[in-house]
């Protein structure tokens, strides 16, 4: 037993192992060492043992090299472990044959009092093994005491069960780079790496993609793996994938945000055409047709709510050149938001957890526009509930289940009142004193316009200053609204000069809340016209 090393135009057959990593495991170091004195690590040492049983399997069958992850990778060197790491889907693809030793599983035994199956091994949910699985032509199983199981043609449909892969990839190699990236990235959702890194660096061989080592960056590796698949590939399947944040850039923090785009394929539809996108400091430049989304046709996500803070944006969407099996016609569709309150700076992604976008707002958008956009890369705001929230467009849900208390108000963390709806859709006529509002829905936008002389009544809900105002002040304004209320021709609704009732403005008010109208300001106007320039809702 010797380490031997080959230039790439002079490797002979080789036979390779695929295995999981357990205590033990003997190093490139521990391996020289051995050689060089003939002495084992220490008696019983099960990595030693393991390294042993799989040369006399590779002898037993007539081959003379065998390449080990473990021993045969000089982790102490930086430039060998970057190598060996882009160019491990290769050497497992161009090995004479490969064993997948799975270390838990033992056939036909019981453990523990539960039956010990295959689909059930380790093997089958490490993230490095997914490669291992796909690349080699000849691939053989073996349980813990190295007794063969059968190939992986043999056995593909009890592999297909518990990979998550189709059978036809398993059977056939050369169709794995045919399936689409969403398709490819969600054969991972379900794997796990020792090290975050690892959720990029194992899947680099899968797409074909080769990048630095940067062990330290964490998470940022599966971003950066993403990066380089968008500067290589035009499958926009690579953007069709879920989370519950509800806020996210373009591209996903995790191969677990991929678990139901399994069935995902780019669009054939011969009139698709759209510029090749690229990464800028400023996100991703998409010269794309988009629809703008009126924002009272929004829904928010469940147990959230808007804040008047939503109404500040502009929403889009965007249908990708992609679609699920079977829904060639409904593209998959995603929501953006402007980030900063302008169109033409950058969006982020919105709602991801939204599957059916398209059938749900896409007749309900504009007319198509064209443009060149930017969606920001990423953000990260998993698992942190402030976070979560701190853009303030978006607040918990502060009703639950239990509805009886109909006089309990609460805001959410921006200071502002939680959305309810008027009662009814009919305008308030009358008495404009005060305002009876009672929760219908929650987040529901409102805007009351009336005409008097072609003078607009307009009221505007401005949360935060309201919880500044003072008393004295509030009973000023109140008595302007009563004197408003006296003069009928002040509020007409049904006027035919008139825009009418619009929804434009959200109005925040807590669950069923008696409060003065409005905080307004009276300026007088031509023919004894009144323009309420400023309303703040006051109590």
């Amino acid at each position: 037993m010797g380490l031997t090393e080959f230039d790439l135009d002079t490797i002979p057959q080789y036979a390779i192992l695929s295995h999981t990593w357990g205590p033990q495991e003997v190093s490139f170091q521990e391996m020289q060492t051995f050689i060089m004195t003939g002495q084992p690590p220490s008696e019983g040492h099960l990595g030693f043992e393991k390294i042993k049983r799989c040369c006399d399997l590779a002898r037993y069958q007539q081959y003379s090299y065998l390449w080990i992850d473990t021993c045969c990778i000089d982790k102490k060197s930086s430039a060998e472990l970057s190598e060996a790491i882009n160019s491990m889907y290769s050497w497992y693809a161009k090995s004479a044959i490969c064993y997948a030793y799975l270390t838990d599983y033992t056939g036909g035994t019981r453990k523990f009092g539960l039956e010990q199956t295959f689909e059930n091994s380790r093997w089958f949910r490490r993230g490095w093994t997914l490669q291992e699985l796909l690349a080699p032509d000849r691939l053989l199983f073996y349980d813990r005491d190295w007794r063969f199981l059968g190939n992986k043609h043999d056995l593909v449909t009890q592999i297909s069960a518990a990979s998550g892969i189709e059978e036809r990839y398993i059977k056939d190699r050369g169709l794995v780079y045919k399936a689409s990236i969403a398709t490819r990235m969600s054969w991972a959702c379900k794997r796990q790496t020792a090290r975050p890194e690892d959720e990029g660096y194992c899947l680099m061989g899968l797409f074909r993609v080769h990048m630095p080592l940067l062990y330290g960056e964490g998470r940022n590796a599966f971003l950066r793996l993403q990066y380089e698949i968008a500067r290589h590939s035009n499958d926009e399947s690579l953007f069709a994938w879920h989370t519950s944040d509800p806020q996210s850039g373009i591209f996903a923090t995790s191969p677990l945000n991929f678990a139901r785009s399994g069935d995902f394929a780019p669009r054939t539809t011969p009139d698709l055409d759209r510029a090749p996108y690229t990464i800028t400091n400023r996100g991703l430049a998409v010269d794309a047709e988009f629809r703008i989304l009126p924002f009272r046709y929004l829904k928010p996500p469940v147990g959230c709510q808007f804040t008047s803070r939503a109404l500040s944006y502009t929403y889009i969407l965007l249908p990708l050149h992609c679609a699920r099996k079977g829904s060639q016609d409904r593209p998959f569709t995603i929501i953006l938001q402007s980030e900063y309150r302008h169109f033409f700076q950058t969006f982020v992604r919105l709602l991801p957890e939204e599957d059916h976008v398209y059938e749900k707002y896409f007749s309900l958008a504009g007319k198509p526009q064209r443009r060149v956009i930017y969606i920001q890369r990423y953000m990260d705001l998993r698992g942190d509930v402030e976070k979560r929230y701190s853009h303030q467009w978006l607040s918990p849900a502060v009703f639950g289940n239990d509805r009886k208390a109909s006089d309990s108000t609460c805001t959410s963390r921006a200071g502002s009142v939680i959305c309810s709806e008027l009662q009814g859709d009919s305008p308030v006529d009358g008495d404009l004193s005060k305002l009876v509002i009672t929760r219908q829905r929650p987040a529901l936008p409102l805007s009351l316009y009336a005409h008097s002389n072609q003078r607009t009544l307009k009221t505007l809900a401005e949360p935060q200053e309201t919880a500044r105002t003072a008393q004295g002040e509030l009973s000023h304004y109140c008595e302007s609204v009563q004197s408003l209320a006296r003069r009928p021709r002040a509020i007409n609704p049904s006027s035919d000069c008139g825009l009418g009732w619009k929804r434009k403005q959200q109005l925040k008010i807590s669950d069923r809340l008696e409060i003065p109208t409005a905080i307004c300001t009276e300026v007088p106007g031509r023919n004894h016209g009144l323009n309420l320039r400023k309303v703040r809702a006051g109590w």
